[in-house]
């Protein structure tokens, strides 16, 4: 038996727990998170959680709405403090989801050289080049990032990523499998996004798999736009 099939095996068991997992939908835990920024409008750590839950949830769905408030918010935490790191980062990270890769570059660029060991903006980095087609740049990016934080989950994601743009798939499905397997059930978009990338890599050598592992995705997250692109592609 070969390392892919052993990856696809992994992930048929992986998946097959799924159906037991309860998750707070992601629009409860933003209302939460705005119900407790009203209570304490000064917080800026409370903005920027709130910011990062409409981002993240942005990332998977693409509801514009959700980036409008995002940016809303974090032109109102750098109106408060326009040097605040974590307020800086969402900036970066709201720039890089809107697709202005050479903003979110340079910011990062900056957020890296204040904050050199922060493993999160290595990950916009390679996000960033990657955007732009630096392939190289973004593999040394990822490289600081394992050697930081092998099993970070925004190192495994990145390097699954890029993994995937150097055309090694195996490679990239031992990450997806490994980021899978370190994500909390109830972060069921995170889930159903690498489920989809691991169908999309299965198209080729396991269509049957692959359509299953699309289909489980999309059940899971029903607005994730990965999961719809997934089931798309390997229905083909």
């Amino acid at each position: 038996m070969n390392r892919l099939t052993v990856l696809v095996l992994m992930t048929a068991a992986l998946i097959a727990g799924d159906a037991r997992a309860e998750a707070q939908p992601s629009d409860s835990r933003i209302a939460l998170l705005e119900s407790s920024l009203s209570k304490e409008p000064a917080s800026l750590v409370r903005r920027c959680d709130l910011i990062r839950a409409l981002l993240g949830q942005y990332r998977h769905t693409g509801e514009p709405a959700l980036l409008v408030r995002a940016e809303r918010h974090v032109a109102a935490a750098l109106h408060q403090d326009g040097s605040h790191f974590e307020a800086k980062k969402m900036q970066a990270w709201a720039w890089l989801l809107s697709g202005r890769a050479e903003q979110a570059l340079q910011a990062s660029l900056a957020l890296n050289r204040k904050m050199p060991d922060d493993v999160e903006v290595y990950g916009y980095l390679v996000d960033a080049y990657l955007a732009l087609g630096k392939l190289e740049q973004a593999e040394e990016q990822a490289n600081w990032m394992l050697r930081l934080r092998a099993e970070n989950p925004a190192t495994l994601r990145a390097v699954a990523e890029l993994r995937e743009q150097l055309g090694d798939a195996e490679g990239a499905l031992m990450m997806w499998n490994d980021l899978y397997r370190r994500t909390a059930q109830t972060l069921v978009l995170d889930r159903a996004y690498v489920l989809a990338r691991v169908a999309q890599l299965m198209k080729k050598t396991h269509p049957a798999r692959a359509k299953v592992v699309a289909a489980e995705s999309l059940r899971m997250a029903p607005d994730s736009l990965a999961a719809k692109k997934a089931v798309a592609e390997v229905g083909e």
